[in-house]
């Protein structure tokens, strides 16, 4: 697959990251951004697999030599760090490469989805819910139940997604050439009526910002944000998340967007580039509302019936798809690193506080006691 190539700006380009339906495949490429100005080069992000680093390789080779490269990652996720490598073959006077946390880079993608996967399966079997072939499923549990009873449940995982992951490409994250950026060097960063701590890079040339855990880029020049996920309505989608900062960020997000301080937003995941405020603007809200709706949705039902499972639940919010806010998260499109529906419906309520009750595989939900 040649990924493909958009010139969003005089010297600004996106490269599209690759997709994959299959959510037994490997992870997501993220989008990629590559931003000259002056004798400056930045590459934000560098995606994952051959097409991509040959589709990052043609538009190097089209700018040609620089005087700086600066290679910045949003965060450690494989699907964004898995070309850092190219650093080496850039032709440039002075090289960098920083990121938020250079420990991430290092961290090994699947056995960060085992442990996620062993976390969900406290409150359900996420193997049940699995996209795909079923066969392939019933195999896949049943060869994790054979490896449980030598080794336990947790290294049993390690093991199955350690097959899985054979199938990945090669991910080079280079961390010997990272380094984090400078602590002393954040600052409180305004724009457009919003506070932000970051980096300046550059004569103001791109604004590193703490956008959860991981980092959003700010283009001043252009006017132009890349935020990774920002329209993800399932992200972040483990056990951890942090649902009340992506609503703070997306809050933050809409403020700039009214006040004419971002006329181009790129998403790292999503194969769309919004140049509309308006278009951008409605997203957001969207997503705010239908987040609410959800909630008020799952609150009515635990408070009709306590101490449900959530594929009960799952089955429940099906006789509520007549709500838009139910219908909306149900026929959203999963990325494919969320692996079923379940799995986000677990996190979601977790951030709601919910409390739960009952044995392994099997957990019961209830309201949070007021």
């Amino acid at each position: 697959m040649a990924y493909e190539k958009h010139q969003l700006a005089a010297q600004l380009w996106m490269i599209e990251g690759g997709f994959v339906e299959d959510h037994w495949g490997f992870p997501e490429a993220a989008n990629v951004l590559l931003y000259q100005i002056g004798d400056r080069l930045y590459l934000l992000d560098s995606g994952l697999g051959e097409a991509m680093r040959a589709a990052i390789e043609q538009q190097l080779m089209a700018i040609g030599g620089v005087g700086v490269f600066t290679l910045l990652n949003s965060g450690g996720q494989t699907g964004r760090k898995g070309n850092n490598d190219l650093i080496h073959n850039v032709l440039a006077e002075q090289k960098e490469h920083l990121t938020r946390d250079r420990k991430r880079l290092v961290v090994d993608g699947a056995q960060v989805l085992a442990g996620h996967l062993y976390e969900l399966s406290r409150y359900f079997d996420p193997y049940r819910c699995l996209n795909g072939n079923g066969l392939r499923q019933f195999g896949l549990r049943g060869f994790r139940e054979v490896l449980a009873a030598f080794i336990g449940q947790q290294k049993a995982l390690r093991w199955v997604v350690s097959l899985g992951a054979r199938r990945w490409p090669l991910v080079l994250s280079s961390p010997e050439t990272a380094a984090a950026l400078p602590p002393e060097d954040i600052e409180t960063l305004e724009i457009g009526g919003t506070d932000w701590q970051g980096w300046r890079l550059g004569l103001d040339d791109v604004w590193a910002l703490e956008a959860g855990d991981g980092l959003w880029f700010y283009l001043p020049g252009e006017k132009a944000l890349f935020a990774p996920d920002w329209q993800d309505a399932f992200s972040p989608a483990w056990p951890d998340r942090d649902g009340a900062g992506q609503t703070a960020l997306l809050e933050k997000l809409m403020t700039m967007v009214r006040t004419g301080a971002v006329n181009l937003l790129v998403d790292g995941q999503h194969a769309e580039v919004i140049c509309e405020p308006e278009t951008a603007l409605r997203t957001a809200e969207q997503i705010l509302s239908h987040r609410q709706g959800l909630q008020q949705a799952l609150e009515a039902i635990l408070h009709r019936e306590p101490g449900m499972t959530v594929r009960r639940l799952h089955r429940r919010l099906r006789k509520l798809r007549h709500r838009p806010a139910v219908a909306w998260y149900m026929d959203a499109p999963l990325p494919t690193e969320l692996i079923c529906f379940e799995q986000f419906l677990v996190a979601f309520l977790l951030e709601m506080g919910c409390c739960t009750k009952g044995i392994w595989r099997h957990k019961r939900f209830y309201l949070p006691e007021v």
